[in-house]
């Protein structure tokens, strides 16, 4: 039951965070294109802590990658929490950019 609440994607991007925090390095096109949209509320957050070029690299390829369901609104029955949430991160993500 656990497994089923956890974000698995989050907590990567937290180690990958964690892990730049301590070493300096990232792989900013790994977390921009590898992780679903579990993970864009806490890449979104966590932006501002990236040093420029990495900073633009993440965000542009959350924009230019993300999933097309996350574009368009839910039918009462499909709708997710998550997604909805990634969909909040991204719509934040765009509204900074401009």
């Amino acid at each position: 039951v656990a497994l089923t609440y956890w974000n698995g994607d989050a907590w990567i991007a937290h180690r990958n965070l964690d892990r730049f925090a301590k070493t300096g390095r990232i792989d900013a096109a790994y977390l921009s294109t590898g992780l679903s949209p579990n993970a864009y509320p806490t890449l979104v957050n966590a932006l501002t802590l990236l040093p420029e070029p990495t900073r633009t690299q993440v965000s542009d390829g959350l924009i230019r990658w993300a999933p097309p369901e996350l574009g368009r609104a839910d039918a009462w029955h499909e709708w997710n929490w998550r997604r909805q949430d990634a969909r909040g991160a991204l719509e934040l993500l765009r509204y900074r950019t401009r």
